[in-house]
């Protein structure tokens, strides 16, 4: 874990904000801990950090048995630092958010089609390029620090943001972020990459301590979409951006996830809100002094563009969405790609 990201971080038990002390049992290389805790001041409450990787989760998304075998691990260190043996809380979580725990935890490994395969398909490669045109737009320069919120194995993290960028990503997946790390440990991104196990119903970060957020696919595996947002825009900073990639609620979603049933490799553990639209995004950010803007991607099944093999799916994906929004449906494509500006 990168030791500037420490001071943008809350307690997930108490609230508290600045209250959380490092204590470093190895170093990593790049400013990272390699191995450490976070222990909170306030309620005695301590976090591991174990191969770069921080648990900041309470209640039920505790990985319970891997935080017993970190204590007995370094136990040593534990009574050589007097870090108080306060670990667990009573606080609960959403039934939907182990299952989507446990899936993606499964999905990261799975020997018949793992998240790494998934991501790496010729239409999801494409469309991550059709994504990164639109956002690249912005003035994102190195000094910025970018909230990815459910970044799994690290795709938008990596595929997203340039080398020079801090970013710390957030998913409450253990297997998925320790892919994450693997996915930069070698590279560039390293230096600027930090990833942590925690909850997007209650991000635990400062407000205002971040320039933009990210999430991809993300909205739909939520309990509460309206309380994420609402995280979201408090820890962004003023003219902060969330930028954001979600199924497309269109006319033509009954199609899509028809021919998904059918053809698609992979298993989808949809939540609560399977896909958004224009609309939906101004109700989940009701109240909040935001504007919302939107554009729609990909009018074919993505079947057809896997078919095309890597070379010629952007091409063809760039060109058949030209020719919808000619045609005046540019709001009814697969995918909905969002942007998000925080006002105050």
């Amino acid at each position: 874990m990168l030791k500037s990201a420490v001071q943008k971080l809350i307690c997930p038990s108490c609230r508290s904000a600045k209250s959380l002390k490092e204590t470093v049992f190895s170093e990593g290389l790049n400013a990272h801990i390699e191995n450490g805790v976070l222990s909170c001041t306030k309620c005695e409450v301590w976090y591991p950090i174990e191969g770069e990787l921080l648990e900041l989760t309470v209640g039920d998304l505790v990985y319970k048995e891997d935080r017993q075998k970190f204590h007995s691990r370094f136990s040593k260190e534990f009574d050589k630092y007097e870090i108080p043996n306060k670990s667990e809380t009573d606080q609960g979580n959403s039934p939907d958010q182990l299952k989507q725990r446990d899936h993606y935890d499964d999905f990261a490994n799975n020997e018949k089609l793992s998240y790494d395969d998934f991501e790496n398909l010729p239409f999801w490669k494409a469309s991550d390029k059709i994504v990164m045109s639109s956002w690249s737009k912005q003035d994102i320069t190195s000094d910025k620090w970018v909230l990815d919120v459910g970044c799994g194995n690290g795709r938008s993290s990596v595929r997203f943001f340039d080398s020079d960028m801090n970013l710390l990503g957030l998913d409450v997946s253990k297997n998925m972020l320790r892919k994450a790390i693997k996915r930069v440990r070698d590279t560039p991104f390293h230096k600027t990459r930090t990833f942590i196990v925690a909850d997007a119903n209650g991000i635990p970060v400062i407000d205002s301590s971040f320039d933009y957020a990210v999430t991809s696919g993300v909205l739909s595996n939520l309990p509460d979409v309206s309380q994420t947002c609402a995280h979201i825009n408090r820890t962004l900073s003023k003219k902060g951006i969330y930028f954001g990639l979600e199924n497309n609620r269109s006319m033509f979603r009954g199609i899509f996830d028809a021919l998904a049933g059918i053809f698609a490799p992979w298993k989808n553990e949809k939540g609560n809100t399977p896909e958004v639209n224009q609309n939906m995004l101004e109700g989940f950010h009701n109240g909040l002094n935001v504007n919302v803007s939107s554009i729609s991607s990909v009018f074919l099944p993505p079947i057809i563009f896997n078919m095309l093999g890597d070379k010629l799916a952007f091409s063809f994906l760039k060109l058949t969405n030209n020719i919808f929004y000619t045609l005046g449906l540019k709001n009814h494509g697969g995918l909905i790609i969002f942007e998000i500006q925080k006002n105050d």
